[in-house]
């Protein structure tokens, strides 16, 4: 394993130890509530939306990885961007642009969306 390699392994771990209170309590909003799985997994997406600049890209990737029916290794999520279900899928070396809205959708790999784009489910 190369040093950057171990690098990015190294900060996408702490990047999970940081969300992993926000894991916690959406599974277990999740049981609790099972109905309203979207409302509970929307709340932490804004949440972890308004996080800016790297950190909140790393931040967001550990998230939706643990969350989403398949998100990708390298996947990078813009500021403010919203994904309002734990149904979406997102491939591999995918960007998502600030202040996109993304649905119940299944996003293949090598995928680049601009800021703005709605892709509804």
């Amino acid at each position: 394993m190369s040093a950057r390699a171990a690098v990015k392994e190294a900060v996408d771990l702490a990047a999970a130890l940081v969300v992993l209170p926000l894991l916690l309590a959406f599974r277990l909003q999740r049981r609790l509530a099972p109905g309203r799985t979207d409302v509970a997994f929307q709340g932490y997406a804004q949440l972890l939306g308004l996080v800016p600049g790297v950190v909140g890209v790393v931040l967001r990737r550990a998230f939706y990885r643990r969350t989403l029916r398949a998100c990708g290794r390298a996947v990078s999520v813009g500021f403010c961007t919203i994904i309002a279900t734990p149904e979406a899928e997102l491939g591999e070396n995918i960007y998502v642009g600030p202040f996109c809205n993304i649905g119940s959708v299944t996003v293949g790999d090598d995928v680049l969306l601009g800021s703005n784009v709605t892709l509804l489910g």
